[in-house]
């Protein structure tokens, strides 16, 4: 429902007319980024199933250069806004906060860092451990129950909060 000026009007964090209340939103997309959760409920495209494809090509590549590659989705420390749309359901921009970490095995060869990573350590080789701290944001359209999945509409990742090596 508007509002009566005719500006937007809030979401109910906890809505049950939605197919997900807009505060469980970042730990569900954080739990299926995360492998833990099907993509039930949420809709293909970048920021979920092409991005889980992501996460796993790395952890094969780094597997077959000899380093155990981690890649951990939380819900970030700052608040979520939900908006109501015409339909019933809600645009949701939230924050996940991800922490990739990667250990050498034995066999393992040094590995080249991004430009991120040699910026932020100083260093042009990684020799047994990296760990890089970053915050995303996205924004996702949470259907009216019973209406459809969750859509991802846009993200930004890879904004570094820390990097060590």
């Amino acid at each position: 429902m508007p509002s009566p000026a005719g500006t937007a009007t809030t979401a109910a964090a906890d809505d049950p007319g939605l197919a997900i209340a807009p505060s469980q939103l970042p730990a569900r997309h954080a739990a299926l980024l995360n492998g833990n959760l099907l993509s039930h409920g949420f809709a293909g495209g970048r920021w979920t199933s092409a991005l889980t494809r992501g996460i796993r090509a790395f952890k094969a590549a780094f597997g077959k250069a000899g380093w155990k590659y981690r890649d951990d989705w939380t819900v970030a420390g700052y608040p979520s806004y939900a908006l109501q749309t015409k339909d019933g359901g809600a645009v949701v921009w939230y924050f996940l906060k991800d922490r990739q970490t990667a250990v050498r095995m034995g066999s393992g060869r040094p590995l080249q860092p991004g430009r991120v990573v040699r910026a932020l350590t100083g260093r042009s080789q990684v020799v047994h451990r990296f760990a890089i701290e970053s915050v995303s944001e996205f924004v996702a359209i949470i259907p009216p129950k019973g209406k459809g999945e969750i859509t991802i509409k846009a993200g930004s990742t890879g904004n570094v909060t820390a990097a060590a090596s």
